[in-house]
């Protein structure tokens, strides 16, 4: 059986991840990456995406 609430939850994740990434790169490309904070953040809000996105497949 299909757990809807699981799914909804990883669906506002996704959206919630994709929205974070869009405020991360906003900034101009060489302040990106002066900052070796950004590229790390934007590789873990990947892999949460990836994460979340893995779990939905799973349900079916």
């Amino acid at each position: 059986m299909v757990d809807v609430d699981r799914i909804a939850k990883a669906k506002a994740d996704v959206l919630s991840i994709y929205d974070q990434i869009g405020t991360l790169v906003t900034v101009e490309k060489e302040a990106f990456l002066s900052d070796p904070k950004s590229p790390l953040a934007l590789k873990y809000l990947l892999i949460e995406a990836v994460e979340a996105i893995a779990d939905i497949c799973q349900l079916f």
